[in-house]
């Protein structure tokens, strides 16, 4: 399998942030977000044909105990997933190289024999760095393990795409090994169990 480029060089312009102020019913909320989120964010809502205030409150009130920019993001990673028919990790494929960059947590794109195939700049500086003394090459390195059998975890994606499962993640390199808790996701549900599997590592 090609092994897609790392994720290190910035997409000029995407990754800077902007607060925008949103009311509904009189109630104000400022929110600030990377500028891929907002492109994001702008186009379902004029998919939808509502303003971009009524979808933002819309997926709020779906979770409005959790943390708000953290569901925006997810609501657009999950969004363009889901519409994506076919995902390939390859550079021309920039949307969604340019959202998992922008996100400010670590990400990393696994294949079903649990190796690195792309990871995000967070990832990068929070677990890469710290175990190999670096990125790129040397992330062949690092040797995951998963709490669920990727297969078992990989089929449960596939029968329902809805449920986004959280497991425990650990990265091995140097005699060291850290465990971390993870959303996962499935980049492409068409490839079945050889779809590649992206893992949303909790702040570390």
């Amino acid at each position: 399998m090609r092994r897609t480029a790392p994720l290190d060089k910035p997409y000029l312009g995407m990754t800077e942030t902007s607060l925008k102020i949103i009311q509904r019913d009189g109630a104000r909320s400022a929110v600030k977000l990377e500028a891929v989120f907002w492109s994001q964010l702008k186009d379902f809502a004029r998919e939808d044909k509502v303003s971009l205030s009524e979808l933002i409150y819309r997926i709020w009130d779906k979770e409005p105990a959790r943390n708000r920019t953290a569901l925006l993001r997810c609501y657009c990673l999950d969004r363009w997933r889901k519409n994506a028919s076919l995902l390939q990790m390859h550079p021309a494929r920039f949307d969604m190289l340019a959202l998992i960059a922008a996100c400010p947590t670590p990400v990393v794109i696994i294949t079903h024999e649990r190796k690195i195939a792309a990871f995000n700049p967070a990832f990068s500086t929070a677990i890469l760095t710290p175990r190999t003394g670096g990125a790129g090459d040397k992330s062949r390195a690092l040797a995951i393990t998963l709490s669920e059998p990727m297969r078992k975890l990989q089929q449960r994606l596939i029968d329902d795409a809805r449920r986004i499962p959280v497991l425990q993640v650990g990265f091995q390199a140097g005699g060291r090994t850290s465990y971390h808790k993870a959303r996962c996701a499935l980049a492409d549900r068409s490839a079945g169990l050889t779809s590649l599997l992206i893992l949303f590592l909790e702040t570390v």
